[in-house]
């Protein structure tokens, strides 16, 4: 299982670790569409297409290796692109901060809450390569910073 831990009080860096060592960063831009995550020494961008697009990508030098859309301005849900296959990011209600995975219409994973104080749990499937459940957890982030707004 994945740990999110806060960057700091007022940071909107998480720091994603597994026993103890840290994997990945996702550091949100200053506009919030987007972040850079790193991963073990590796860059990747997670951008929004355009201003009014719901779409977001995961970018490693010009390569899209995941796809994001957020299918109404209005939801706090998020749709993600991996390889074809698809994934539903939900809050698990309506005033929590906690999301569930879903593929198919099951509940494969969950993510959160958003980790201010302390670290809290990214639970999803290890069959996803660890970019992809980094890059899930970077959608999440997204949804956390527009619910700070």
């Amino acid at each position: 299982m994945l740990m999110l831990h806060p960057g700091g009080l007022f940071s909107r860096t998480i720091s994603v670790r597994q026993n103890g060592h840290e994997l990945a960063t996702i550091k949100d831009k200053a506009m919030r569409e987007g972040a850079r995550i790193r991963i073990e020494g590796v860059e990747y961008e997670l951008r929004r297409t355009g201003l009014l697009s719901g779409d977001y990508l995961l970018e490693n030098g010009g390569q899209v290796l995941a796809r994001g859309r957020k299918p109404s301005f209005a939801s706090r849900r998020m749709q993600a692109d991996i390889g074809g296959w698809m994934y539903d990011l939900v809050p698990k209600s309506s005033f929590s901060s906690r999301f569930v995975v879903e593929h198919d219409g099951a509940v494969i994973g969950s993510i959160g809450p958003r980790p201010i104080l302390r670290a809290h749990p990214a639970d999803l499937p290890g069959e996803l390569a660890t970019i992809y459940q980094v890059f899930l957890i970077g959608l999440v982030s997204l949804m956390w910073n527009r619910g700070d707004d």
